[in-house]
């Protein structure tokens, strides 16, 4: 499958956003790990 090149900025945005979803959700449950449970 071709990706254009201009995919990568708004998938790297998303992968961000999840990330800092994630690390909130570890935080609020107390941990300092994410884990994938947190996604």
């Amino acid at each position: 499958m071709a990706v254009a090149s201009e995919f990568y900025e708004p998938l790297n945005e998303a992968v961000n956003e999840l990330l800092a979803d994630a690390a909130r959700r570890a935080r609020a449950n107390g941990r300092k790990t994410v884990q994938a449970r947190d996604l």
